[in-house]
């Protein structure tokens, strides 16, 4: 392909990765609303389920680490980037 047309196939996917971001974000509430009128109750699960979720799923890390070269390489960079993300997570919204 010519430069000009890898350039807008690259926009045009940028371009539908953003709709479906927004619009995944923007349809959110809409769901939960409806959720809601057929008598769900929405609730956050706490901190000692959330506890135990995380040591779970560091058991299978190491697991999965120990016999998936591929699976170490992809989880230590998403582990990289949530760690920088950190930052942007506590001081990029209003609170």
């Amino acid at each position: 392909m010519s430069l000009r047309q890898q350039a807008l196939i690259e926009m045009a996917c940028g371009d539908s990765i953003r709709w479906g971001i927004t619009e995944g974000e923007a349809i959110q509430f809409g769901a939960l609303k409806e959720l809601q009128s057929l008598g769900v109750t929405l609730h956050r699960w706490s901190p000692e389920i959330l506890a135990a979720f995380a040591s779970a799923w560091q058991k299978v890390v190491a697991k999965e680490s120990a016999k998936n070269a591929d699976f170490k390489r992809v989880w230590e960079s998403l582990s990289a980037f949530r760690e920088d993300y950190k930052l942007w997570r506590e001081y990029g919204y209003l609170r």
